[in-house]
């Protein structure tokens, strides 16, 4: 079950608040809880600021994972879009400690009409498990599209819009 509302709070900000209940096989029941703003950095929506707090609980593992994370997608043209990311995670566990943080930037490119794209994505993270160590990684990533509605934009990074027009006055 997923609930999603969201709300403009002023001309450049919006808010999206997304509460979900579910049941994987892999993880069992669990619970998601989140909340992004969206900032709109010009007035075409080529540049969007998003922050997103989050808090998923597991019952399997009964803890929480928390997360914070703030993006930036910079749409350069229609065949390349750049994204920049940063966050921390960490849990409810015994440990109640920090999980991971990170920084990463990717570039997304179309390279073939509208189905072939290609991204890659250096990061640098340091997971606890490393004992915070800076564990460096680049992933590149070869894409396949295919739909019966050509031409979808999978470069596409959007202000969601309520689902109910505003009153107008």
């Amino acid at each position: 079950m997923r609930f999603t509302r969201v709300d403009p709070i002023s001309e450049n900000w919006t808010t999206q608040l997304e509460q979900q209940v579910f049941y994987y096989h892999s993880k069992g029941l669990g619970y998601l809880s989140a909340l992004s703003g969206y900032y709109a950095i010009n007035p075409e929506h080529s540049k969007i600021f998003k922050t997103t707090t989050s808090a998923q609980y597991l019952k399997e593992d009964d803890k929480w994972e928390l997360l914070q994370q703030f993006e930036l997608f910079h749409r350069y043209d229609d065949k390349n879009l750049f994204e920049y990311s940063t966050g921390i995670s960490a849990d409810t566990g015994e440990n109640k400690e920090v999980t991971n943080y990170w920084v990463s930037a990717k570039w997304n490119k179309r390279i073939y009409k509208h189905w072939l794209y290609l991204g890659i994505r250096p990061q640098l993270e340091f997971p606890r498990e490393y004992n915070y160590h800076a564990n460096p990684g680049v992933m590149i990533e070869l894409e396949m599209f295919f739909s019966k509605k050509r031409k979808i934009d999978r470069l596409g990074r959007y202000i969601p819009k309520p689902a109910l027009p505003e009153p107008q006055d």
